[in-house]
């Protein structure tokens, strides 16, 4: 079971994950906050996490997809990409197509969105007023964890 949080100032519902894109034979990856979003057909990343994955904009195809959504319509490209996540025990892998919002379109500070691509094959308990924001993982592929993995200080397997 995959732990999240709510932001400190923003209250939105996030989850951490680590994200790898491919870019020819150049494989880039940072850790992400995942904004969930159960209203974002696919998961995006924006323009601070293209940023934190140091992927030289030059190398990216050209952002010809049209991709829209409440806050407005933007271009943006797809990858080749995973993205993992984990609890205590285990490392939920998914390898997927993972847009990427031309961050020329969209505003600096829009967040990662973790959309229905992944969160249709997970089961939420979200109940913010008792910080309780839990997934159940399906779909993905599990690595298990060796027994003595130790959690970062601050995760949320830690805590």
């Amino acid at each position: 079971m995959l732990i999240g949080r709510f932001g400190r100032t923003t209250q939105r519902p996030y989850v951490e994950g680590r994200l790898v894109v491919t870019v020819g034979v150049q494989v880039y990856q940072a850790d992400v906050s995942f904004l969930v979003d159960t209203g974002a057909d696919c998961t995006m990343v924006g323009p601070a996490d293209l940023a934190r994955l140091a992927v030289p904009l030059g190398a990216l195809p050209p952002f010809s997809i049209s991709c829209g959504g409440v806050g407005g319509s933007c271009g943006s490209c797809v990858l080749r990409g995973a993205i993992a996540f984990a609890d205590a025990r285990n490392l939920y892998v998914y390898s997927l197509p993972v847009s990427i919002a031309d961050p020329a379109h969209v505003p600096e500070q829009m967040p990662t969105l973790l959309g229905r691509d992944i969160l249709h094959q997970w089961g939420m308990r979200y109940h913010f007023g008792l910080g309780l924001l839990e997934f159940d993982v399906h779909g993905a592929k599990i690595v298990p964890l060796p027994p003595d993995y130790q959690a970062l200080p601050g995760s949320p397997e830690a805590m």
